[in-house]
């Protein structure tokens, strides 16, 4: 601020609890006064701040859904994968999936025999990948261990390389996000964005989006195995009724951004001829505008 470099926050959300909000949290409230502009997700954001005297605010909604929307758009074809689904009427994809997610979804697929399960592990190492196939009792296997000939033999079958998730879920009738019941839920516009139902645990709280989604009848929360049966009858088209009508955000940009001659965001630099597109490559949260300055990128969940 003191250079008068231009600072701006995109696709924020606020919220109460949140320490800009407190009345210890005044140097907090002071660092957020010194960006140009501030681009948030909804309208609770922006009355939120405009509680502590913050004006310089504009809803602009979520850059991420103009991300999975391209990501859709962009998506790969996995001859293994399409052999695994061939003959099933009925595949759950569970994506970035931790322990207590698999002990919730794995007695409900073992009892099924009609389903396919694809499962996706945040982390995984030896360890882990035995540890899931250990859980299932039928027949499962590794990607990178199956080929297209043999893939559809398999009923379970474990994601072992990274990269690749956000274009297998269009493979799956219904996806399962994990963190639910850890720290969070991770990305379930992803899954979304394929017009499939998604379904995560009860640790979704600071998730407009997971809101959303269980509002229009596109996402369910359970708690329990017993839950996934139920939560596989309810079927709405998550693109149509949600994600696509909220395409467009990058739109609202350009009208304040685009006289700066650069873009930095997460230590990389970004010329302003590849803009505004090229803002969807940053962290959500923070991008820092400026002219041939790098200034790095600032969290917005204190």
């Amino acid at each position: 601020k003191r250079r008068a470099i231009p600072t701006y926050i995109i696709s924020s959300i606020f919220r109460e609890g949140q320490i800009f909000f407190r009345p210890w949290g005044g140097m907090f409230r002071d660092m957020l006064r010194c960006f140009t502009r501030i681009f948030v997700q909804n309208e609770e954001s922006r009355q939120l701040l405009k509680t502590i005297n913050i004006d310089n605010v504009e809803v602009a909604g979520d850059t991420r859904f103009d991300r999975v929307a391209d990501v859709r758009g962009a998506a790969k074809e996995f001859p293994v994968i399409e052999s695994f689904v061939a003959n099933s009427s009925f595949t759950l994809v569970m994506g970035s999936s931790w322990q207590p997610d698999e002990d919730i979804v794995m007695p409900y697929f073992n009892e099924h025999p009609n389903m396919k399960l694809i499962v996706a592990p945040h982390e995984f190492d030896a360890a882990r990948l035995s540890a899931i196939v250990g859980k299932t009792r039928r027949k499962a296997g590794l990607y990178s261990a199956t080929s297209a000939e043999n893939a559809a033999e398999l009923d379970c079958l474990v994601i072992d390389c990274f990269g690749i998730l956000s274009s297998l879920y269009r493979y799956g009738q219904m996806a399962y996000i994990g963190g639910g019941f850890g720290a969070g839920i991770h990305n379930i516009n992803e899954a979304a964005v394929y017009g499939i139902p998604v379904v995560f645990g009860p640790k979704f709280g600071k998730f407009a989006e997971a809101h959303d989604l269980i509002a229009f009848g596109g996402g369910h929360c359970i708690n329990n195995a017993q839950e996934s049966g139920r939560a596989r009858k309810q079927w709405q088209h998550c693109w149509q009724l949600y994600l696509h009508p909220h395409r467009g955000h990058l739109a609202h940009l350009p009208r304040v951004v685009p006289q700066t001659p650069s873009i930095v965001c997460d230590h990389t630099h970004i010329t302003s001829s590849q803009h505004p597109k090229s803002i969807n490559q940053c962290l959500w949260g923070a991008v820092c505008v400026s002219t041939n300055r790098k200034i790095g990128s600032v969290e917005n969940d204190y």
